[in-house]
Parts: C-alpha cells; sequence; structure tokens
C-alpha cells in the first residue's frame, strides 16, 4: 500500500511538472505569437506608406497600439555628430522642441545610436536632467532605446515609453525590437532613395528640355534679334524695300520658332512608359 501510494505521489509530481512545462511552451508559443503578429503589422503598415510623413505617421500609430507604448519617437543621425527628432508620438511639444536636435554625447539615446545594443532605463530621470527640465508629467516604467540599422550602419533610432516591463513582451522582447528597427530602418532607406530617385529624375528631365529649348527655339530666338536689330538700321535709313524683306524674313522666323515650340509642348506632353 505504501509502495502505491509513493507511486501515486510520484504520479501526481510527475502530471504536475509536465503541466508546468505545457503552460511554459504555451506562454512562450503565445509571445512568439504576438512577437510574429506586431512584426506583420508593423512591416505592413511601413510597405503600404508612400512618402516619408505617412510612412512615419504609420509606423508610430502602428507601434503606440501594438507594443502599448506612451510614446514613441524616431531620431536620425545627420553628418554633424547630432540626433535629429524626425517624427513623435505622445511628447509634450516643450520636449519635442528642445530635443529637435541633441549632440549623440549628451545621452542614452547618442550612445545606443553610436556603439548599438537596446539599452532598457528605468523612468526617464536621466533624460530629464540633461534636458534640463521635466521629460514627463507622470514618469513612465520603462525607457526603451533601440538602433536602427541598416546593412549593419545605425542611421538613428527610436524609444518607446512604455508603462508596463517590456518582459510583458516576452523574453525575446529585445529581439523583438531589434527586429522593428530593422525594418524601419530598411523602410526609411527606400524612401530616402525613392526620393533621390524622383529627384534625379525631375533633374534628367530639366536638362533635356533645356537642351531641346537651346537646339531649337533659342537660336530662333536669336536670329530674331539679329533681324530685330537689321530692321532698325534699315528703318532709321529709311530704306523701305530691304526693310519689307527683312520683315519677311523675320516673319519666317517667327513662323519657325512657334512651330519648334508646338513641337516641344507636344512631346513634353506625350505619356511616358
Amino acid at each position: 500500500a505504501r509502495d502505491i501510494n509513493d507511486l501515486g505521489d510520484e504520479l501526481r509530481m510527475l502530471n504536475l511538472e509536465m503541466s508546468s512545462k505545457v503552460r511554459k511552451h504555451t506562454q512562450h508559443l503565445s509571445h512568439k505569437t504576438r512577437s510574429l503578429e506586431i512584426l506583420y503589422d508593423i512591416s505592413s503598415s511601413l510597405n503600404r506608406s508612400r512618402n516619408l510623413e505617412e510612412l512615419l505617421d504609420s509606423f508610430l500609430d502602428t507601434c503606440m497600439d501594438l507594443v502599448d507604448a506612451r510614446a514613441v519617437a524616431v531620431r536620425l543621425l545627420n553628418g554633424s555628430g547630432q540626433l535629429r527628432l524626425i517624427a513623435s508620438r505622445g511628447l509634450d511639444p516643450q520636449v519635442v522642441e528642445r530635443e529637435r536636435l541633441m549632440p549623440v554625447n549628451a545621452c542614452l539615446c547618442g550612445n545606443v545610436a553610436m556603439h548599438g545594443g537596446v539599452h532598457i532605463q528605468k523612468g526617464t530621470s536621466e533624460c530629464s536632467k540633461v534636458l534640463g527640465q521635466t521629460f514627463l508629467t507622470n514618469d513612465c516604467q520603462e525607457l526603451v532605446v533601440v538602433p536602427l540599422k541598416y546593412r549593419e550602419e545605425i542611421i538613428g533610432v527610436y524609444n518607446l515609453i512604455l508603462d508596463k516591463p517590456s518582459s510583458d513582451l516576452g523574453d525575446e522582447a529585445r529581439d523583438l525590437f531589434i527586429s522593428i528597427g530593422r525594418h524601419l530602418a530598411l523602410a526609411l532607406e527606400k524612401t530616402r532613395l525613392d526620393e533621390n530617385a524622383r529627384r534625379l529624375a525631375i533633374i534628367e528631365e530639366r536638362h533635356m528640355m533645356g537642351n531641346e529649348l537651346h537646339d531649337s527655339l533659342a537660336q530662333s530666338i536669336v536670329s530674331m534679334r539679329l533681324h530685330i536689330k537689321m530692321l532698325g538700321e534699315m528703318l532709321f535709313r529709311k530704306d523701305i524695300h530691304n526693310a519689307q524683306h527683312e520683315v519677311r524674313r523675320l516673319h519666317t522666323s517667327v513662323e519657325e520658332a512657334h512651330t519648334s515650340l508646338r513641337e516641344l509642348l507636344t512631346n513634353f506632353r506625350s505619356r511616358m512608359d
């Protein structure tokens, strides 16, 4: 009877241990699923954006909703060793204005921008010291600073201000934050490259228009200026016969210029492939 009771106790212990392991694995899978959902939603919102402003607005709104953040901010490095605040949501306007440009050696954000790694800070008291004023009226639980990496190069950081511990997102919260940062950095770089491509296309079209105008209309106008000068001299000498001949030549030049201009307008109105 004792052996049977001991065996029963051992079976109960094994059952409890198994249940505990199942709960842990279930919780782990739940966090994994949640992380994948967050990444999918953020990727989708970034891919739907058509310009930088829409991209940042979409990221801020989606990130605040999915991560349950009180505030989110995005900062990019410039060539002067500063972090430029390009977008934020949930921050006081005075704080936004004071943090528009910050040296990289002044705060935690700059440290992350220079050396990488996800840093999680308890509260924002250090930010208030750097800023010289209260960063948040009601302090938060955590301030998360994540690098924006594009091809292993850090182009900036983003901040999450959380009222709940980031550990609520699971043990792999840091990996999730890094993945979000990589997605955002890729979208920002793609937007920049698209903007440069559009700018180059406009410049190329302007050069083409300038060359066309120079080769056709500009030369016709120069020719007309010479005819007008000669016509003025003939009228001054009262050489009516030659003046009438010059007027006919001038009329021909005007017609040629008008034809060239109409051809140019027709070509530039054509829809490109």
